[in-house]
């Protein structure tokens, strides 16, 4: 049987729910508000997945691996590009679209902009990202948590654990950060990733919940 065609399916998805994406650089603290921001929707009765992007399928992947460890790979950019635009697709027809058919609301730790900042600054050309993600549509509502790179690396160093090897480069940070500025749409909901946890739940619900809200009720 035949897997069809992505397109009609996705764009029947996204009129039936409403994705956000919560982004940034490393160490932005994206999935501390992403948490936050699902648990208190939740209390409001909205029916939440709470997700991330890239998968576990992209993140193992040895050339992946390889690159995050070494900063080179076997892969030019435009290969670890691509197997991010198959992890998408995957993604998108495994969890985000069975959520948003039954009028849920996806959460995405990372999304579509991640993709485009991330490789923009490693030097992929952003028109060509554009149509190896065609299929997928930008969120409905997109967080960015603006972090100064020398708060991202200070938080990265102290949660411990395996460092990227791009994480350990404030260059790189900071090129990220900026292509994240330049690429934003103009609604995004810009944030200070400096203020405190609960302010920024707060500014975040009170962008979020209405326009969740009345999503719903146009339904």
């Amino acid at each position: 049987m035949k897997a069809g065609s992505a397109e009609p399916v996705v764009d029947e998805a996204w009129r039936q729910g409403t994705v956000v994406a919560i982004c940034g650089i490393d160490g932005s603290g994206k999935s501390t508000l992403a948490t936050s921001l699902a648990q208190a929707l939740e209390r409001l009765d909205v029916k939440v997945t709470l997700t991330r992007q890239p998968t576990d399928y992209y993140r193992n992947d040895r050339n992946v691996r390889h690159y995050h460890d070494e900063g080179d790979s076997p892969m030019w950019e435009e290969g670890l590009a691509l197997l991010s635009a198959c992890d998408r697709l995957l993604h998108l027809r495994t969890e985000v679209i069975p959520a948003l058919n039954e009028g849920g609301v996806v959460i995405s730790d990372r999304f579509l902009h991640a993709t485009h900042a991330i490789f923009r600054a490693r030097g992929v050309d952003g028109r060509w990202l554009s149509v190896i993600n065609q299929y997928c549509p930008p969120p409905h509502i997109c967080v960015l948590l603006d972090c100064p790179t020398n708060v991202a690396r200070e938080r990265i160093e102290r949660r411990g654990g395996h460092i990227r090897l791009e994480e350990r480069s404030s260059a790189a940070l900071e090129a990220i950060r900026r292509s994240y500025l330049k690429i934003v749409p103009a609604d995004a909901v810009v944030l200070d990733a400096t203020a405190t946890p609960e302010m920024l739940l707060r500014d975040v619900l009170n962008a979020v919940q209405p326009i969740v809200l009345g999503r719903a009720t146009a339904r």
